[in-house]
Parts: structure tokens; sequence; C-alpha cells
């Protein structure tokens, strides 16, 4: 997968240098941007390109464009009337044809980064004295056994419950919960409370028993993250403390 996008990278460097320099910064933020007049010329002052240019200059229709988000794609890469000078129409169609699936490629790697929460799991040892519980933002556990498993994520921004089952954790990709459920304020508060009850401070940071058969072994991943920065992780294998295990009862009593 990351090799195809290096290639498409490349290619899309190189089509752009072709069309003697259309291709600028790749603008982020909303497209409403585009419609102030500064926004419409590049760093060096050239004029972007437009639909319309492109309609009244090359005779294109609706059908000529079809699936392409153009004045989204003009705007974002920068596509100028004057990099677009002598370039033969079926090159223009076939460059932003190209546009349009690196863009499009661009806000998925975007979208997948903001429902991937992995690091909860993935951080060294916490030594810090832990926030105030009151003050967390995320919070996500994965026990495993064998090929099976459930995990939830905790969104205490958005108040939400992710529950997931499997071996792979739900906060890999919250958009793949199998369920989910509002975060009302008595659910928040009660497992808060568990959270409190179960001394998190005096957990280590990871458990471990080794058995003689690795395909029965239990897996355990917990992770928190607070609202002034701190990512707190603990993981075990064969061997938990007994209060993960309350935590884990509380919020599944909630699972519709």
């Amino acid at each position: 997968m990351k090799k195809r996008k290096v290639i498409a990278i490349v290619f899309l460097f190189i089509f752009c240098v072709v069309i003697n320099g259309c291709y600028g910064n790749y603008k982020e933020g909303a497209i409403e941007n585009m419609k102030t007049d500064e926004s419409r010329y590049t760093e060096l002052g050239e004029k972007i390109a437009t639909k319309e240019f492109l309609m009244n200059t090359y005779g294109f229709n609706e059908s000529d464009l079809e699936g392409i988000d153009v004045e989204e794609v003009l705007f974002r890469f920068e596509v100028t009337e004057e990099g677009l000078q002598d370039t033969d129409s079926d090159r223009i169609i076939e460059y932003l044809q190209k546009m349009q699936k690196m863009m499009t490629e661009t806000e998925e790697v975007k979208e997948a980064s903001t429902t991937d929460y992995s690091y909860l799991v993935q951080t060294e040892e916490y030594t810090g004295e832990i926030p105030d519980y009151g003050s967390l933002k995320y919070m996500t556990f994965l026990l495993t056994e064998g090929n099976g498993g459930s995990s939830c994520f905790i969104d205490f921004h958005e108040k939400m419950i992710y529950y997931g089952h499997g071996a792979l954790g739900v906060y890999k990709n919250i958009k793949n919960s199998g369920k989910s459920i509002k975060l009302t304020v008595e659910m928040e508060s009660n497992i808060l409370d568990s959270i409190r009850d179960a001394n998190i401070q005096d957990w280590d940071y990871r458990y471990e028993v080794k058995t003689d058969n690795p395909e029965g072994n239990s897996e355990w991943h917990f992770g928190m993250e607070f609202e002034e920065g701190s990512v707190i992780t603990f993981k075990g294998l064969n061997k938990a403390p007994i209060t993960f295990f309350d935590i884990s009862e509380v919020i599944y009593s909630y699972m519709p």
C-alpha cells in the first residue's frame, strides 16, 4: 500500500511538471476559502484556474468532467491558467482524474488517522502522577484469548462507547465497531467511579505469566488519554489485576 502511494506521489509530481508547473502546494482547509479573491492566486501571483475557465477555453462539458470535483481539485492543487497553456485537452482530463484520485486518497488517510487510537496502548511506562480521572479524554481496553477477544473505546468528548469483538481492538478503527451507544451522564459517572476504585496507580506497567501453550494465551491492553496530554498504557499476558475486570464489567454492562 505504501509503495503504491509513493509511486502515485512521484507520478503526480512528474505530470504536474509536464504541464508547466500547474502544481502548487496542496491547500489544506475548507474549500469555502475559494470565495476570497486573494485565494484564487498562488504565492507567485498566478491565477488559479476554474471550472468555468476549463469549459470556456477547452470546450469541456459536464460529462467530460464527470467524477471530478473540478473546483476542489483546481484549488487544492493550485492548477493555474498559465500552467495549462499549450496543454492538450485530453491530457488535462487525465491530469484532473489523477489529481482527484490523489486528493481522495489523501483525505482517506487523514480520515483514517482520526479513527485510529492505537497509540493509547503503545506508550512506554508512565512514571508521573495520574491526572484527575474527571479529565479523561479517551479510554480503551482489549482482552484476547486465542483468536477471540473483546474490546471497547470510550470517547468522553463525543460521549460515545464503541464495542468490538475479536482479537483486533476496536481502537484501531472505531468505524469498524460492532456496536456503539451514547454515553449518558449516569453511565459516565459509574465508569469513572469504577476506574477510581481500581487503584490504577498501583498497577504494574506489564504483567506476564508464560505458559507451555501459546495458543491458549490471554492478553490484555488498557490505555487512557487525559485532557492535558498524558497517555497511560498498561498491558499483560495471562495475568491482570483483578480491578481491570471490575472496570470492564461495568463498561460491558451497558453494551446494547
